[in-house]
């Protein structure tokens, strides 16, 4: 039986390939400490096609809007924001309408409205109660 002989260079490139591959987890760090996202506040996080397109900061000096969101060119979904906090979907272009008519008002955090045409997921996240509240019937 023939022993392994490990050379000086391979316990090198060994070395170096375990340093690399902390690489990512350091970008990742950087990218965390330059963006800073307030902990305490709520946000409307807009996706489409599970990429967040838009971070809406929801605070006591938010006035009531509507909120055009364009999909895709010529595709738009229209949020409303009032001035409690409550997010609505108001108007949408797509066939079914279900994401107007059987999406309730959202307000708490982890709380959703979803237009599956254009791949688009509205959310509450952040605020007083983070940890979200367990509804289970």
């Amino acid at each position: 039986m023939k022993y392994f002989k490990i050379k000086i260079l391979d316990i090198v490139l060994i070395v170096l390939l375990v340093m690399a591959s902390f690489i990512p987890n350091g970008l990742f760090a950087y990218q965390a400490m330059s963006n800073p996202i307030d902990e305490s506040a709520t946000y409307v996080v807009v996706k489409v096609e599970n990429q967040e397109v838009e971070r809406i900061k929801l605070d006591e000096q938010t006035k009531a809007h509507d909120h055009v969101i364009e999909v895709e060119k010529g595709k738009t979904n229209t949020i409303h924001i009032s001035e409690q906090g409550v997010v609505t979907m108001v108007e949408a272009d797509c066939p079914d309408q279900i994401c107007v008519i059987s999406f309730p008002p959202i307000s708490k955090n982890g709380e959703q409205i979803i237009c599956l045409p254009h791949k688009l997921v509205v959310e509450i996240q952040g605020g007083e109660n983070s940890e979200g509240d367990l509804n289970a019937y």
